[in-house]
């Protein structure tokens, strides 16, 4: 779709900043397939997650009802990693797993385990631990000594998880667009989500889970609770107004988190033949010539106004009232 500008927005160009180049714009029609954008802040930019780097995400996961979105990347064990601590998290996920918990957080809802028992909640479990099925009776010292073999039968946490809530477009919120540039042509793509992605502890949830389960069973059983460490809770209160519905909104997106299941995806690295099929067929509009023009619906004034931000005097005069004759 070729762009072209309204009669009225013509300017002068002074010779000191010429033109460099000009570009036929497109905007791609809508794919079947979701486009995100994952941001990672906590990632330095010449470290990205890919298979050159030995970084490409294991496992991805999505609740596309609920936006919620999980990686898996691969943490090298060859130093600055504490093997032992890597083994004792492997096991607190996979105990948890075994009491009933699939999945922890907020893209779980912050739920216990005793509502994925009832099958609310399925799906992928998270960290290494998902290939061990059963609980070791190795103890830690004997997996440290052969610790290569722990790791390929999936005893060592040796994964982390990053994850975040996708922010959808809509209306009232800003439009980003995806540039891809084909000779003389910049073709755009919309977005469906924005998302950012950053470190989730999982294993220290599950760690703190089954302590809390410990507890339980041994007051079930009319034996002293052991001791569990202090966490932050939640303090109730009754909300009103514009808080109610805040909360009211809260306490649905986390029921809809808790029931959705996890969907897998299949990762394709950056330089795969299956994103280079994406990147071409997807992202570019692929009959040019047939493509209909965009005519804009604007003035330049009425666009300057769009974009630019409110003048809060503009405003002030407005609303001014003029004073009373004598």
């Amino acid at each position: 779709m070729p762009g072209t500008l309204p009669a009225d927005a013509a300017v002068s160009v002074e010779d000191n900043d010429p033109v460099k180049a000009e570009y036929e714009v497109y905007i791609t029609p809508e794919l079947g397939a979701q486009i995100y954008l994952l941001q990672y802040p906590n990632v330095f930019p010449d470290e990205p997650y890919t298979a050159e780097r030995g970084r490409q995400p294991e496992a991805v996961r999505i609740k596309p009802k609920s936006g919620f979105i999980e990686v898996e990347i691969p943490v090298s064990t060859e130093q600055y990693f504490n093997k032992e601590k890597g083994i004792e998290f492997a096991q607190s996920l996979r105990k948890a797993k075994e009491e009933g918990s699939t999945s922890f957080g907020l893209a779980n809802g912050f739920s216990g385990p005793k509502s994925r028992m009832r099958g609310n909640a399925t799906g992928p479990v998270i960290g290494a631990e998902a290939s061990a099925s059963k609980t070791t009776n190795e103890s830690t010292q004997d997996l440290l000594e052969d610790f290569e073999s722990a790791r390929a039968r999936g005893l060592v946490l040796d994964k982390k998880v990053l994850g975040g809530q996708i922010l959808r477009s809509e209306a009232g919120r800003p439009i980003y667009m995806l540039g891809s540039f084909r000779g003389n042509e910049l073709h755009l793509s919309q977005f469906n989500g924005i998302a950012q992605m950053r470190p989730q502890f999982h294993h220290i949830d599950a760690r703190w889970q089954l302590e809390r389960n410990a507890s339980r069973r041994e007051r079930e059983a009319g034996e002293p609770p052991r001791h569990v460490e202090p966490r932050a809770v939640q303090m109730s209160f009754k909300p009103t107004g514009d808080d109610a519905q805040q909360v009211g909104t809260t306490d649905a997106l986390l029921k809809a988190a808790q029931e959705e299941r996890w969907m897998t995806l299949k990762h394709h690295d950056e330089s795969a033949p299956e994103s280079w099929n994406v990147y071409e067929k997807g992202l570019h509009v692929q009959e040019v010539e047939t493509a209909p023009e965009l005519v804009s619906s604007m003035t330049n004034d009425q666009y300057l106004d769009a974009i630019s931000a409110p003048r809060p005097e503009l405003n002030a005069r407005k609303s001014k009232k003029p004073a009373p004759r004598p």
